[in-house]
């Protein structure tokens, strides 16, 4: 579909919304699973003002349905078909009109409702897609927050979007010589999966880009040396979109996720919320232009709106003297072992650089004596020996006292929808295997 294409099937999407007697005042679950339909009624809703949010086919109906309830939702879009759910919303019900509901992965708790509107990602869409001669795919449904996003990037830039088999490695690499595609945005996890490929000629030249969760050098380097060099790993968040991007001679033992990029400045801050210096531990605040709007009330309206153009990310790291950005972690996944704070991502990283490990989480181990006692969940990479003595040495020749005290391993790791693991189900998943170890 040509631009030119695309701006008429957003015309005709448009009569058919106001045609079902949606306007600014409506709020809209979208649940049309086709890729560029979907798409195009985003823009669609967009246009006519409308606040929408997304209804995904891979949650159950009844999760569906509480959704709806608490959006207020006025229709519900599936394809050509459009149901109207109340002739207005709910007493309470925010209207917040020409404004984009997207879920946070709800990694520290219940998932908040973000709250964008068209000019948010329009400033936020050069810090991913940076000319229109690119050609991107996002190997995620359009469905998850974070491919979304990207598909209306790619759209406010002027650049291709490709859409991809999300599910099978040796199909992304067949489509990406195929469609002569320039970027791919994966997960960790699905870089993992590519790497099981042989990758192609093709492949080497592309420009791939990993975001969503910590990308350990050893990750890296594999992707580097098998796939292609020109390997870029980000960090953002649903509320500013990306913060920075560590580009192909980043890539070391701090593990940065490269410099602020343009629009954006990082500060490292402490509890009282002082800016901290060049090299201290402290939350990461961004400020700059693209923020969201804030987070969506259960009440109504907004909640927790940045202030003066900046929000505190809830994530701890530092920034290094060549001003690059280093992510320790959650601040709330910290937690304290005999007087030390211990930043799980910092170990579970040290444990994916091992060779017998495809993934591990460490969680803490609660104790009336030493506080969190750290523990970790270990997936074993397939065909390869586990030997948890050998693995217990290796890792506490790197990270010292702090190594975990039991090792357990698992099937699988538990994980969002997002791909990010899930750390209160991996603490029951320990609780599970302590007992029956």
């Amino acid at each position: 579909m040509s631009f030119v294409e695309l701006v008429s099937a957003v015309n005709r999407s448009m009569l058919d919304l106001q045609a079902a007697g949606i306007c600014s005042t409506s709020i809209v679950g979208v649940g049309t699973r086709n890729e560029a339909e979907h798409l195009v009624q985003c823009i669609a809703l967009l246009a006519i003002k409308a606040s929408q949010f997304t209804l995904s086919h891979l949650d159950p109906p009844a999760a569906r349905a509480a959704l709806e309830q608490r959006m207020g939702a006025t229709h519900r879009l599936e394809s050509s078909r459009i149901s109207m759910l109340a002739a207005s919303p709910p007493p309470g019900s925010p209207c917040l009109p020409g404004t984009l509901r997207l879920a946070t992965s709800g990694t520290s708790g219940r998932a908040k409702q973000v709250v964008l509107n068209e000019e948010s990602l329009v400033l936020q869409a050069p810090r991913h897609v940076e000319n229109q001669a690119q050609r991107f795919a996002c190997l995620a449904p359009i469905q998850h927050n974070f491919a979304k996003r990207h598909r209306l990037y790619c759209a406010a830039q002027g650049a291709v979007n490709l859409f991809f088999d999300v599910d099978d490695p040796d199909r992304c690499v067949r489509d990406a010589e195929r469609m002569d595609a320039t970027t791919l945005h994966v997960s960790a996890l699905q870089a993992r999966g590519l790497l099981s490929t042989r990758g192609s000629g093709h492949f080497r030249q592309i420009r791939l880009k990993i975001g969503g969760s910590h990308v350990p050098l050893g990750l890296r380097q594999q992707i580097q040396q098998e796939l292609t060099a020109d390997l870029w790993t980000g960090y953002g968040t649903t509320e500013t979109g990306a913060i920075a991007f560590a580009r192909p001679d980043d890539h070391d033992e701090l593990e940065c996720v490269g410099q602020p990029l343009p629009g954006l400045s990082v500060s490292i801050r402490d509890q009282a919320g002082q800016d901290l210096p060049t090299g201290e531990r402290g939350e990461i605040t961004v400020c700059g232009d693209g923020l969201f709007l804030g987070y969506l009330a259960d009440a109504g309206g907004l909640q927790q709106s940045p202030a003066h153009s900046c929000f505190s990310t809830g994530d701890i790291g530092f920034i290094d003297r060549q001003g690059r950005l280093i992510v320790c972690g959650r601040q709330d996944d910290m937690f304290v072992f005999n007087s030390m704070n211990i930043h799980p991502q910092e170990i579970e990283s040290c444990l994916r650089d091992h060779a017998a490990v495809r993934d591990a989480v460490v969680i803490p181990k609660p104790s009336a004596v030493h506080g969190g006692i750290p523990v970790a969940l270990v997936e074993v990479e397939v065909g390869m020996a586990y030997d948890a003595g050998e693995l217990r040495r290796w890792v506490q020749q790197q990270v010292g006292i702090r190594c975990p005290r039991q090792f357990f391993v698992v099937d699988q790791l538990p994980r969002h929808p997002s791909g990010k693991l899930d750390r209160t189900t991996a603490r029951a998943l320990y609780e599970q295997s302590s007992t029956d170890d």
